[in-house]
C-alpha cells in the first residue's frame, strides 16, 4: 500500500492520538497493518513480529482495518490470533508459496441433483381431455383473471411438472400445478392438476434403471470435496457400542441425521462456538433384484467455526481495562462440510454408501445461509424465523443413549438433534428409533426438504439451540413446520433448563 493510501486508511479509521508519541506509534502500526494486504508468508511473518511489541494497539487497528473493508476478514482474524498467541510462522526462504487451506476458496456448498438421477418431472401425461380439444396453460393458477398462454394436446406425454413450494396452488378447491415448456412466456405456466396424471410405466422403468452406487458417488462429489472411507460408520458403531451388545445394537440404529453429526464430531473434534447446518433429502430407490425398494438418505452437514467471530466481537466490545483471552481459546479449526448417502441394511439403520469431506474458508462461509440468517452470524437462527413461536410443554430430553447427551452443563448438539427429530415425529422420543419422513412430491431428486441448524456458544451463557424446518409438506393448509429446542446450563450440571416451541407457516393463498 502506498504512503498516500496509508494516509487515506488512517483517515478512514479515524485514529486519534492523545500525544505526539502516541500519534507516531499509531502511524507506525497503521503502516505495518496496511502492509499485510497482499503480503507473502515471509513478509506477513516479519510484519507480525514488528507489530507484536505494540500489543493491543496492533490488535485494535487490525480489527479496524477489517471493519472498514481494508483487510480481508480471514486475514485480519488470522493476524489477531497470531499476535495474541505469538506464533509467527515463516515459510522456508526457497520454498514455493502455498495457499492457506484454512481460507481456501471455491468449495461448492450447494447441493446438486446427481446427473444420473431420473428426471421424474417429465413423467406426466394429459388425461380427461376429449379428442379435438386441448388442455389450456394459463399465466397464473385459476381461471378468473388469468390468460391462456399455451396448450397441450389431449395425448401429450412427458410433461414437466415444476418442483418446489411455489409450484402448487389451491384455487376454489381445485389444485393447480406449475408446468414448464420452453415456448411459454418465461418458460412456465399453470394447468389444473385434474387433467394430468403420472406416467407410472415410464417412471418405473427409469426407477429400475437407476444405478444407486453411481448416484451416491455423484451426490458426494463436488468442488473441494474429497472422498472418505465408508468404514468410518463401522468405526463409530464400534466406539459407541464397545460396552455391551445392547449398546452395539443402539449404535447400529442411529438415525441418519444423528449419525451425521456424530461422525463429524468424532473426526473433526468439538468446538466451543459453532453452528451446524444439516440438510436432508430422501428417495425411494431400487434394491438388488427381488428385494423391496429402500429409502436412501441424502445428507450434507456443514459446521461453521464461530470462534474467531466470537473473539473479534469480544475484542471490539470489551472495555479498555479488560483483557480478552487469545483467539486460540475460542476454538481452532476450519469450517468443514460432509456429504453422506446412506441406506438401511439389516439391523443397521444408516449404512453409508458414499461419504466425502471438504474444508472451506470464510469467503465461502460468508455466502452461506443457515435458514434465515447468515451462517457466520452471532445471532440465533430461532430469532429470525418468520413465524410466531408457540411454546411446547413437557419437552422430553434423551436419556441413556450411547452418545454424549450432556456437554459442559447443556445438552450436546447430538442430543438437541434428537429432540428436534422427535418433535417433528421423525423418530420415537422414548426409544430414539428412526421413523423417517414420508416421501415428498414436488422436490427434485435428492434435494433437501428438511434443514436443521444447531448452535453452541453463541452468547455468554452455556447453551445449545436448534431449529428444524420441514418443507414441501404436501398439505393444502401448511407450507412449512418449524421446531425449536434450547438447552441452557443451570445450577445443576445434570439438569439443563429446556425450552421447546413450534411454528406453522400457512400457504400464501391461505393467508
Amino acid at each position: 500500500m502506498t504512503p498516500a493510501a496509508r494516509g487515506l486508511a488512517a483517515l478512514a479509521l479515524g485514529v486519534l492520538a492523545a500525544s505526539p508519541a502516541a500519534a507516531d506509534a499509531e502511524r507506525e502500526v497503521i503502516g505495518l497493518v496496511a502492509g499485510l494486504d497482499g503480503a507473502t508468508e515471509a513478509e506477513r511473518a516479519q510484519t507480525l513480529r514488528d507489530l507484536a511489541p505494540h500489543g493491543e494497539l496492533a490488535v485494535d487497528i487490525v480489527l479496524e482495518f477489517m471493519q472498514e473493508g481494508l483487510l480481508e476478514r480471514s486475514d485480519a482474524l488470522a493476524a489477531v490470533a497470531a499476535l495474541q498467541s505469538g506464533a509467527f510462522e515463516e515459510a522456508a526462504p526457497d520454498a514455493p508459496e502455498e495457499p492457506a487451506t484454512a481460507t481456501a476458496r471455491g468449495v461448492d456448498l450447494e447441493i446438486a441433483t446427481p446427473p444420473s438421477a431420473p428426471d421424474d418431472t417429465l413423467y406426466h401425461r394429459v388425461t380427461g381431455v376429449a379428442d379435438g380439444d386441448v388442455l389450456n396453460i394459463r399465466d397464473r393458477a385459476g381461471v378468473p383473471d388469468s390468460t391462456i398462454i399455451g396448450s397441450f394436446k389431449p395425448d401429450a406425454e412427458g410433461i414437466e411438472v415444476a418442483h418446489g413450494e411455489d409450484a402448487y396452488e389451491l384455487v376454489n378447491d381445485s389444485a393447480w400445478w406449475k408446468v414448464r415448456r420452453d415456448d411459454l412466456p418465461g418458460g412456465e405456466g399453470w394447468v389444473n392438476s385434474r387433467y394430468l396424471e403420472p406416467m407410472h410405466d415410464a417412471a418405473d422403468a427409469a426407477f429400475e434403471d437407476m444405478d444407486r452406487e453411481a448416484i451416491a458417488q455423484e451426490y458426494v462429489a463436488g468442488a473441494g470435496y474429497e472422498p472418505l472411507d465408508t468404514g468410518i460408520a463401522s468405526d463409530l458403531v464400534a466406539d459407541l457400542g464397545a460396552e455391551d451388545q445392547e449398546a452395539f445394537r443402539a449404535a447400529q440404529e442411529l438415525p441418519p441425521p444423528l449419525q451425521a453429526i456424530l461422525l463429524l464430531e468424532a473426526h473433526e473434534g468439538v468446538l466451543p462456538h459453532a453452528r451446524y447446518r444439516l440438510r436432508y433429502g430422501a428417495e425411494r430407490m431400487p434394491n438388488p433384484p427381488g428385494a423391496a425398494p429402500v429409502t436412501v438418505s441424502f445428507l450434507q452437514i456443514d459446521r461453521f467455526n464461530l470462534g474467531p467471530a466470537h473473539h473479534a466481537e469480544l475484542v471490539r466490545s470489551a472495555d479498555e481495562d479488560v483483557t480478552v483471552p487469545p483467539a486460540s481459546d475460542f476454538g481452532a479449526g476450519p469450517h468443514v462440510s460432509w456429504r453422506i448417502v446412506s441406506s438401511p441394511i439389516q439391523r443397521v439403520v444408516s449404512n453409508p454408501n458414499a461419504v466425502s469431506r471438504a474444508e472451506f474458508g470464510d469467503a465461502d462461509a460468508e455466502e452461506a445461509r443457515c435458514l434465515d440468517i447468515d451462517c457466520l452470524s452471532l445471532e440465533p437462527a430461532a430469532g429470525a424465523v418468520p413465524q410466531d413461536w408457540s411454546e411446547i410443554d413437557g419437552l422430553a430430553a434423551p436419556d441413556d443413549r450411547v452418545f454424549e447427551t450432556l456437554r459442559d452443563g447443556a445438552h450436546s448438539p447430538a442430543a438437541v438433534m434428537e429432540m428436534l427429530l422427535a418433535q417433528s415425529w421423525l423418530l420415537d422420543a422414548e426409544s430414539g428409533r428412526w421413523n423417517g419422513p414420508e416421501a415428498r412430491e414436488g422436490v427434485d431428486f435428492a434435494q433437501p426438504f428438511i434443514e436443521v441448524v444447531i448452535e453452541t456458544g453463541l452468547g455468554q451463557e452455556i447453551a445449545t439451540e436448534g431449529v428444524l424446518r420441514d418443507g414441501n409438506l404436501m398439505d393444502d393448509e401448511l407450507a412449512r413446520l418449524w421446531w425449536h429446542v434450547a438447552s441452557v446450563a443451570s445450577g445443576d450440571a445434570s439438569a439443563p433448563v429446556l425450552f421447546g416451541a413450534e411454528a406453522r407457516q400457512r400457504h400464501e393463498w391461505r393467508e
